[in-house]
């Protein structure tokens, strides 16, 4: 382990991230997370580069396996209701949306619901989005009223509008 060289990595996967080198990215997010502390508390961060460069490269089913591991990462070195555990499950269950996962993103986001009750508007506009996808217009319009409640001034311009963008959404390629 040698936590100074994994930040190292990360920092140069990143930056190959952003210039588009995604192999690149992806090998030094692999040396990052092989030379890290399995304790350290940004091993988070970590998982959810490689992700997020693994998504560029197509490779769905290993997203899943490290937004997982980020998620476990984030609840072993964090307090349940942290920001790091809400954003670990709001990339989670956005994945699982974005690859027709519905029901496994409304698992993920209703034991986030039952853990901690201050709602959190991005955890709301997702299970509001999976509901629409399923047909659940009852669920979706409860969890969109929370989103408008919820969110920042000025994020959605009306209610109707949100609707309008998760029906729109129900009908994107998954």
């Amino acid at each position: 382990m040698d936590q100074n060289q994994a930040e190292f990595f990360v920092g140069e996967g990143f930056k190959l991230y952003q210039e588009g080198d995604f192999i690149g990215a992806k090998n030094n997010y692999k040396k990052a997370i092989e030379l890290s502390d399995p304790s350290y508390w940004g091993l988070t961060d970590y998982y959810s580069g490689y992700a997020m460069v693994l998504r560029a490269l197509g490779e769905i089913t290993k997203v899943t396996d490290q937004l997982e591991l980020a998620l476990s990462a984030a609840l072993d070195s964090d307090e349940k209701t942290s920001i790091t555990v809400k954003l670990a499950r709001h990339a989670l269950a956005e994945h699982f949306v974005g690859i027709g996962e519905f029901q496994k993103s409304l698992d993920v986001l209703e034991l986030a619901m039952k853990i901690d009750s201050e709602k959190d508007w991005l955890l709301c506009y997702v299970a509001a989005l999976a509901y629409c996808k399923l047909g659940k217009q009852d669920k979706c319009e409860e969890f969109a009223s929370q989103v408008m409640f919820l969110a920042p001034k000025g994020k959605f311009s009306s209610f109707k509008n949100l609707l309008i963008e998760l029906d729109l959404k129900k009908f994107e390629k998954s």
